[in-house]
Formats: structure tokens, C-alpha cells, sequence
């Protein structure tokens, strides 16, 4: 997944999503269809870009990020308790 961010000077932020990974032909194609709206709506300015590729699949990331804290929670607190 790939997230492409620009900031409109009335619109406030913009954001396109790309499903592929970053680099592939897909992503690439509606980063420079973004790019050439965003120059179009900014009068031919360049966009400042929030956030070009971030990488990460968006049901899994915070299900593994709580499921480690978890685990690591769990751990933990077994050890101080068995140390008592």
C-alpha cells in the first residue's frame, strides 16, 4: 500500500492510495497522475508532498503491532511475578 499526500491551498490535504507495492509500475502511474492534477490545481506549482511511500498492509499492522505488545506485556509481567 502505498499513500501519496499533498497539501491543497484550499482543499486541505489530498490523498490518493495506491493497493500495489512502492516502485511498481501502478503506484508509479498514479503518483505522476496525482502529480500532474496537483500542478493543474496549484497553477502550475509544485505540490508539496506530505508523504510519498509507506509500506505496510492496513489490517494487519496494528493486529501484529498489539499482538508483539502483547506477547512482550505477558512476558514481562510472568517474569516479575516468578521473580517474587
Amino acid at each position: 500500500m502505498v499513500n501519496v499526500v499533498w497539501r491543497h491551498p484550499t482543499q486541505g490535504l489530498v490523498m490518493t492510495s495506491c493497493p500495489d507495492r512502492p516502485g511498481s509500475r501502478l503506484c508509479q502511474d498514479m503518483k505522476r497522475q496525482e502529480e500532474e492534477r496537483a500542478s493543474r490545481e496549484l497553477g502550475g506549482k509544485v505540490p508539496v508532498w506530505i508523504e510519498s511511500q509507506r509500506e505496510g498492509h492496513p489490517e494487519f499492522g496494528p493486529f501484529l503491532t498489539g499482538w508483539i505488545f502483547g506477547t512482550m506485556t505477558s512476558l514481562l509481567l510472568s517474569l516479575a511475578i516468578k521473580k517474587e
